[in-house]
């Protein structure tokens, strides 16, 4: 039995759910709170039926679910995946109880997908969420450049980490930190985007910057600017970016109060600036 720590959630398996996963290997084995743990066992397919089933989109990763008595059954929708009779080409599937603390998995196409997801759900529950964004840790704390694909989230937080590497800039995720919602701080998790960045950290949270780019603004406001956010604007630009699990609505509900809870303790600003170094230099000195 492998033992992993992702955010203070001790998860439990039969085998490496994947590589990313190396830097959250649990060392110290004393047993973690009852209320506090994420088992998952391996079996075989001829152990699940799937019922009718509603089709989701997460990140670009098509899957589908299917409501049971005792919980929820994933399968992945993978492009040119079950045309081979290899197990590993086959779609995975996932069950999990429907309190998110146990998931038996088949193993195939599409799994380290459906196992972030029910894990993402799970942490739910502990009162944090997955954010869409690209997350930095600096000398104030954690900082989530965020906003829709494309702005340049990106690129800014690599800018500014490239520009400031020599005062403890660096990168905590690049695509989907945690945030936890009681006490705000952002972690590291062991699923990232292109950067390929899967660290074992946590960060206080110091703000969230809804990114816009100076080519989005009129000739007369083309500078960097930094402009806090009302409550409803800041839920506005932070909402959409948050992983909610449509497929239980108590569990989405939780997610958005969870985010509400959030806001309730952090500046988020509207954050216009290029993409180049000198452009978020000058954005920086703006929140410094």
């Amino acid at each position: 039995m492998m033992q992993y720590d992702i955010a203070g959630l001790t998860v439990f398996t039969t085998a490496g759910p994947g590589p990313d996963y190396g830097n959250f290997i649990k060392e110290n084995a004393d047993g973690p709170a009852a209320d506090r743990i994420f088992r998952i066992d391996f079996c075989r397919p001829a152990e699940f039926s799937v019922p009718e089933s509603r089709e989701f989109t997460i990140n670009q990763e098509q899957f589908s679910v299917s409501k049971t008595d005792g919980g929820f059954l994933f399968k992945a929708n993978v492009p040119d995946c079950g045309d081979s009779r290899s197990v590993a080409q086959q779609p995975a599937i996932l069950y999990v109880d429907k309190k998110y603390t146990s998931a038996s998995a088949v193993p195939g196409c599409g799994l380290e997908h459906l196992l972030r997801l029910a894990i993402e759900s799970r942490l739910i529950l502990e009162d944090k969420i997955t954010f869409h964004s690209s997350c930095i840790n600096t000398p104030l704390g954690a900082v989530c450049f965020t906003g829709p694909s494309g702005t340049g989230k990106s690129t800014r937080a690599a800018a500014l980490c490239r520009a400031m590497k020599d005062t403890g800039f660096s990168l905590i995720s690049g695509d989907r930190p945690l945030l936890d919602c009681r006490t705000p701080a952002a972690f590291g998790m062991p699923w990232d985007g292109k950067e390929g960045v899967h660290l074992s950290v946590k960060a206080p949270l110091h703000s969230i910057l809804a990114v816009r780019r100076l080519d989005e603004c009129a000739d007369a406001d083309r500078h960097e600017s930094l402009d806090r956010l009302d409550e409803k604007d800041s839920y506005k630009n932070t909402v959409s970016q948050t992983f909610l699990p449509m497929w239980d609505t108590d569990l989405a509900v939780r997610a958005m109060s969870n985010l509400k809870k959030l806001l309730a303790q952090t500046c988020v600003y509207r954050a216009v600036s290029g993409p180049d170094e000198e452009s978020v230099m000058r954005l920086w000195k703006l929140i410094n």
